[in-house]
Order: structure tokens, then sequence, then C-alpha cells
């Protein structure tokens, strides 16, 4: 079984400066963990072929 780390979402968030362009901050589940910065409004929407 993988170890659990914990991630400093702040310290994650620092070095980011562009908006809208994803940043992968962890694995959980074999499923990457993005952090992006959005300025503006964000119109909420899915993908088809993407798993929930």
């Amino acid at each position: 079984m993988d170890t659990i780390r914990k991630v400093n979402l702040a310290e994650k968030f620092s070095p980011i400066y562009e908006h809208r362009s994803p940043k992968v901050a962890g694995e959980l589940n074999g499923q990457h963990v993005k952090l992006i910065k959005m300025k503006g409004e964000f119109i909420w929407h899915h993908h088809e072929h993407e798993m929930f």
C-alpha cells in the first residue's frame, strides 16, 4: 500500500503565476490533483470523456 503524503496547498499555489493554467499538485488513487488560479468569471462545465 502507498503512503499518503500531506500537501501544503499554500506552498503549491505560491509558484503559480499564470491564470487558467492548471498545475499538478499531487496524485490520489491514480488521478492527478490539479490547482489553478482563476481571474474573472468561471462557468462550471464538465468533459464527457472524463470520469468523476
